[in-house]
């Protein structure tokens, strides 16, 4: 039966919501769960319930699933323009091509032989359907990238929700059923590649015969720019969808053998032990020797050709230099100077004048043991600043910090 274009749009329009949710069940709908979701999408404005089923089936929308009773699906027109427009189109495999590539062939010997006998009213069949043809390919080829790049994205950005051996499946398969075939098949010297020089070889006859009609030039002009254009997006797109999916299925993998030769090597620790790994074979640890070490070879050459040696004149070894005598600052001599003085404004300034020949090192021991509170209240006062401390050849900048002596206990360890 004959559908209307505008009923069939106006439908469509009406109820975009309800057909995208058709879509999008992987599975054909009994009659209870379609009219359920049809008053789940249907407006109030909308006509009675019962209208929006039938027009599901008057123009063509729905159509009886096969071998079942009351059981429905999209019909095949519809979920193909769904799919285009949702940007879900199907993957098309090599095998797939190759059909339309062998009904190419045969366009193109039905065009040479018409052409040949100057047949003209011969031609307009078959440019036609090389023009559909042409045009089917090329659709493919699109069809193909936005499957593919749909594909890629959602692996992404679903990481963590696919398991890695679901996405390896899903990778290597578009990988090697469709990429792989495909690319043979668009390549230089490939069938597609073959058929389509074939095609423009014959249509460049095409000026040179007389006798044309000028209609039938034009088509075949019209053809000859679509075979170009048909050539050109089937490349890139081919060559798109490769540069999306290479990165996924290299690095994915990767992961399958690394998780492979893993699970290898943990099912023959399982059965075999640590023996098992041969692991002094594999990694060859037949020696080793620290880095830096002097050899035996060479340390005993040179006690060789000391042997025997005489020094020219008698060598004095001078006695050692005192040692030098350094003394900790201890927490029984801070806390007792801290306690004399009563109140100081600037712990830091200070230590470095009581204590002149200690080191900065012990200084800043002394200074955390004032600052956490150990001998007093600490603060820094509201009005200061920034300061610089001369101690030795060192220069700090700090802020000020007041001490108030409390009666607190001495002593304990450094």
């Amino acid at each position: 039966m004959t559908v209307s274009p505008e009923d069939f749009f106006r439908f469509a329009s009406k109820y975009p919501r309800l057909l995208v949710a058709l879509f999008e069940r992987s599975r054909a709908i009994d009659e209870v769960d379609l009219r359920a979701l049809i008053e789940r999408h249907a407006s109030q404005a909308a006509p009675s319930l019962e209208t929006i089923y039938t027009q599901l089936f008057d123009y063509g929308f729905l159509q009886e699933a096969p071998g079942a009773d009351l059981i429905f699906e999209l019909s095949g027109p519809v979920r193909s323009l769904l799919a285009w427009l949702l940007k879900r189109q199907q993957l098309a495999t090599a095998e797939v091509v190759m059909g339309y590539v062998k009904r190419l062939g045969q366009l193109t010997a039905e065009i040479d032989q018409a052409l040949d006998s100057g047949r003209a009213h011969a031609l307009s069949q078959p440019i036609e359907e090389a023009d559909h043809t042409l045009d089917s390919i090329r659709d493919m080829a699109e069809a193909n990238f936005e499957a593919i790049t749909t594909q890629a994205s959602n692996l992404r950005s679903q990481r963590d929700q696919i398991r890695a051996r679901e996405r390896f499946e899903i990778v290597n398969r578009v990988w090697e059923q469709v990429l792989v075939p495909l690319g043979q098949l668009i390549e230089v010297g490939g069938a597609l590649d073959v058929s389509l020089n074939k095609l423009a070889g014959v249509l460049a006859r095409a000026p040179e015969l007389s006798g044309l009609p000028r209609p039938t030039r034009r088509a075949l002009q019209r053809t000859g720019a679509r075979l170009v254009r048909t050539r050109r997006i089937a490349g890139d797109r081919h060559r798109e969808a490769i540069a999306e999916i290479a990165p996924l299925y290299k690095r994915l993998r990767a992961d399958s053998r690394l998780l492979d030769g893993a699970s290898a090597l943990l099912r023959r620790l399982w059965a075999q032990g640590a023996s098992g790994l041969d692991v002094d074979e594999r990694l060859a640890l037949v020696s080793w020797r620290p880095y830096g070490l002097v050899s035996d070879d060479r340390l005993l050459a040179r006690f060789v050709s000391l042997q025997g040696y005489e020094p020219e004149e008698e060598v004095e070894i001078a006695a050692a230099p005192p040692p030098v005598e350094h003394r900790f600052l201890l927490r029984e001599e801070v806390a007792d100077a801290l306690a004399a003085s009563g109140t100081i404004d600037d712990v830091l300034a200070f230590m470095s004048r009581h204590w002149p020949d200690h080191g900065l090192a012990e200084l800043l021991r002394a200074y955390g043991w004032v600052y956490r509170g150990d001998f007093g209240s600490v603060d820094v006062p509201e009005d200061a600043g920034e300061r610089q401390y001369r101690v030795g050849d060192t220069t700090v900048t700090a802020w000020p910090l007041r001490y108030q002596a409390e009666h607190l206990p001495t002593g304990g360890a450094v």
